[in-house]
């Protein structure tokens, strides 16, 4: 395994806590959609911060690439929250969490004619291992409606496009750039979706606590993983990094079991299992299939 696979990997891993945070930020009172919405706002700040501090040059882009940086914002990291959340409303978590790991086929069809990635045999088998292997952590089965199939579609999709996108975007930019200015339009579009009186009053109510616990969530579950993960990807195929990405169910299952002692059944161990040996397969541990 390459140390971009292990950027990409390890990415995975820190969105896959994610719950850990939602559930904290939902017992001081915040709404699922809050929570998210402060979750990229505070990412956005932290970058901020962070490229200042390292390199103000990282802020330099041209302006006939702004479109491009503002969808992949927008479109990638804020609507794909919405949908997710909205197939959650909609149908349920399991239902949604199926839907949005659809978002490996897209990319693997949409690198394949943008960027002219090869679908491999060997590929194609890890495509296949991961999403069934997702499907059996999420649980087969949970509520399904018209709607909420249709807002888990569109985060499958919109999550794709951040691989799609962000590899166009990777090859003007560095990492550090385009991670920072897709946040800084998410915080954005984000603040539409709130009310900040509302906010204000649930802070002051729970006091430092909830301001640590977003602030701990941004950094966690958004900064640390797209840098890890756009790092990796600038030098992985889109397709390859996005079925590597599917080790953040396999992770939430896992900090589920260690810190929420919810012990996974037969069917999500066989998931994990699967996901585990997809990646072994991308990664070409002594696996011999014919490309």
């Amino acid at each position: 395994m390459n140390k971009y696979s292990v950027l990409i990997i390890s990415g995975a891993a820190f969105w896959g806590t994610m719950g850990i945070f939602s559930r904290g930020a939902e017992k001081l009172g915040f709404t699922t959609v809050e929570a998210a919405a402060m979750r990229i706002i505070w990412a956005a700040l932290i970058l901020a911060v962070i490229m200042l501090i390292k390199d103000k040059n990282i802020f330099k882009v041209a302006l006939r690439d702004l479109p491009l940086l503002a969808a992949v914002g927008i479109v990638s990291v804020f609507a794909m929250s919405v949908f997710y959340l909205s197939a959650i409303s909609s149908a349920s978590m399991s239902v949604a969490a199926i839907l949005l790991y659809t978002a490996p086929f897209f990319v693997t069809a949409a690198s394949a004619v943008l960027y002219k990635e090869k679908i491999t045999l060997r590929t194609a088998c890890a495509l296949v291992l991961a999403f069934l292997g997702c499907v059996l952590i999420a649980g087969i089965g949970g509520r399904v409606t018209p709607l909420g199939l249709f807002y888990g579609l569109m985060a499958g999709i919109t999550y794709a496009s951040y691989s799609i996108l962000g590899k166009k975007a990777l090859v003007k930019y560095s990492p550090y750039t385009v991670t920072l200015w897709a946040f800084i339009f998410a915080a954005a579009s984000a603040l539409f979706v709130i009310n900040p009186f509302t906010i204000v009053t649930k802070v002051s109510q729970s006091g430092l606590q909830s301001i640590l616990l977003t602030m701990l969530m941004g950094l966690v579950t958004a900064v640390i993983p797209f840098l890890l993960y756009t790092l990796g990807l600038k030098y992985t195929d889109a397709g390859k990094a996005s079925i590597m990405a599917t080790t953040e169910p396999m992770v939430a299952t896992v900090a589920g079991m260690v810190v929420f002692h919810e012990i996974p059944g037969v069917v999500s161990s066989v998931g994990i299992i699967l996901v585990i040996f997809a990646i072994a397969l991308l990664n070409n541990f002594g696996i011999a299939v014919k490309k």
